[in-house]
């Protein structure tokens, strides 16, 4: 018996912490679903924080810092602001967001096994050849606008390759057309400024020595999409499961109640405390070091457009993922509150119920019959005392008998009240 109480605590305590973990994943299961199983949450988020009007400005500005604020032929400046007013025509937010939408589309569309590899192709070309036209316009505009140099200002004139942008006089040997035709053709096949503009799945390595297509690396992605899908039922299910089982393989059924309100307080408390840690580490990241790993360049302590449009990304996607702990953290919260207020109030109608009589214990050899009332003994009649006579010769008395009543039943052998003594008479004294 006491073997039997042991395994069912062992059993119930093991229960327990499957419970624990099934709530714990089902809770990450549903978050993933409701926000990472299709790109349109994504693709919202992108859009909210704005970071497909600062992209190319960040791409701007890392170019300049790794040519030092020129083209690898140094011929114009990418800080000016005239040339970074053509960047962003060129390479438009609307432009970024739909080659955006189709690497997604192509991506999820592999995970959800539609391909069998990612489908996408992404051309940048064309823009960036409207960027250098753009530029080169801009430059023979502006050259022509110059006066011409004298001898004293042609002689402060040391590098004549230097950035025409920068120039305050036009030389009089200056061809204007060929300057810009120059720097448009710079600017198209520079490869310090958008140098890769066709993306395909197979020109993104998985950056290792192998050089081969990321999704070579990770061609096991689909089989755990297809079940991070079905998981929230089967952990649901699962879930549902062991409560029934903690109830029942407990020693008792208020034990057994006890302990599913404890997992679920514990799992509720958990979640609200990961909610708002969620919230906390949010405000402290170095969004700097993200926008460097994630778009390359150099890091840059300052705060950027980018920077803080990679912020509120981040801000945005962590509040919907972390969104369901906080409805499943209540929800469980509320539950085991309910669970032990029946607990508590089940215990104080027990003690409020009237004491139930007790019966008599029976030795073992008692016979189940009832028990048969014993009759009560015959009341005997008491007699009268006897009349004494006195003889004449001054002798004692003698006691004159009466006569004995004939209607007395006979005393029953098997009472329990002792018989009547008889008086003896007196002896005669002689």
């Amino acid at each position: 018996m006491v073997l039997m109480i042991w395994l069912r605590r062992i059993l119930t305590s093991l229960l327990s912490v499957l419970l624990f973990i099934c709530l714990m994943a089902v809770v990450t299961a549903v978050s993933f679903n409701l926000n990472l199983s299709k790109p349109d949450r994504v693709e919202s988020w992108l859009q909210q924080s704005d970071i497909y009007g600062h992209w190319i400005a960040d791409v701007t500005n890392q170019s300049q810092q790794s040519t030092g604020g020129q083209d690898n032929s140094g011929s114009v400046s990418l800080s000016d602001a005239a040339v970074k007013q053509a960047a962003e025509s060129a390479f438009s937010p609307k432009l970024i967001q739909s080659d955006v939408q189709e690497f997604l589309d192509g991506n999820y569309s592999w995970l959800q096994g539609k391909t069998d590899k990612p489908q996408f192709n992404i051309n940048l070309t064309s823009a960036k050849a409207q960027f250098a036209n753009q530029v080169g316009q801009y430059v023979k505009t502006y050259l022509k606008g110059l006066p011409v140099c004298t001898t004293g200002q042609l002689s402060q004139i040391l590098n004549p390759n230097q950035d025409p942008l920068s120039l305050t006089c036009r030389p009089a040997a200056m061809n204007v057309d060929a300057e810009a035709d120059q720097v448009t053709q710079q600017l198209a096949n520079g490869s310090n400024f958008m140098s890769n503009t066709l993306i395909t799945p197979a020109t993104l390595t998985a950056g290792d020595e192998s050089s081969q297509p990321y999704f070579t690396k990770v061609s096991f992605l689909p089989k755990i999409y297809s079940w991070a899908k079905k998981l929230p039922l089967i952990l649901a299910v699962s879930s549902v499961v062991l409560t029934v089982l903690i109830f029942f393989s407990a020693t008792t059924r208020r034990r057994g109640v006890r302990r599913i309100a404890e997992i679920f307080m514990l799992s509720g408390v958990l979640l609200l405390l990961k909610k708002l840690v969620a919230d906390i580490a949010i405000k402290h990241i170095n969004y700097d070091k993200v926008r460097t790993h994630l778009f390359g360049g150099a890091d840059n302590a300052s705060s950027g457009p980018l920077q803080h449009s990679l912020q509120n990304f981040v801000q945005r996607a962590v509040d919907s993922l972390t969104k369901p702990d906080l409805w499943f953290g209540a929800a469980f919260v509320l539950f085991a509150g309910i669970l032990i207020l029946l607990l508590v109030l089940s215990r104080e109608r027990r003690l409020r119920l009237p004491a139930l009589p007790q019966l008599p214990n029976r030795q073992p050899n008692e016979s189940s019959a009832p028990a048969v009332k014993p009759e009560p003994a015959p009341v005997v009649p008491k007699l009268a005392p006897a009349k004494r006579s006195v003889s004449i010769d001054g002798l004692a008395p003698k006691p004159t008998a009466r006569p004995r009543p004939t209607n007395l039943r006979p005393m029953s052998t098997n009472s329990g009240q002792p018989k009547p003594k008889t008086r003896k008479p007196p002896r005669l004294i002689q």
